[in-house]
């Protein structure tokens, strides 16, 4: 099984200690939808170790889906930037996510940025 997780640090994150699951891998495929969305300017979680995640876990679950959202921080839902809109595009990306009977978000939004 392909190691999912970057190498971090392994003895502790943030201060706390590591639990019981660090490092036990899915082993068997699914097919759950999963929609991961990482601000390219995101400093508390490095957008590689989302990209990584993204690269070996689609291996097991072809239904995860990753979007990169341009000039965006830590909290992608609320953060993303568009001019001249109520809602941030992360969070039209999640609720479009939500909406759709095959799971596939709309990203148009990210084409106004």
């Amino acid at each position: 099984m392909a190691d999912i997780y970057c190498p971090a640090q392994t003895t502790a994150i943030l201060g706390y200690p590591t639990d019981q699951y660090y490092r036990k891998y899915p082993s068997t495929k699914t097919r759950l939808p999963v929609l991961v969305l990482h601000g390219d300017m995101e400093q508390v979680l490095p957008v590689p170790l989302s990209r990584h995640f993204y690269k070996q876990y689609s291996v097991l679950n072809p239904d995860v889906i990753y979007v990169e959202l341009p000039r965006t921080g830590h909290t992608a839902t609320y953060s993303s930037p568009i001019p001249n809109q109520e809602e941030s595009c992360g969070c039209q990306i999640a609720i479009s996510f939500m909406l759709s009977p095959t799971f596939q978000p709309d990203t148009s939004c990210l084409k106004k940025n």
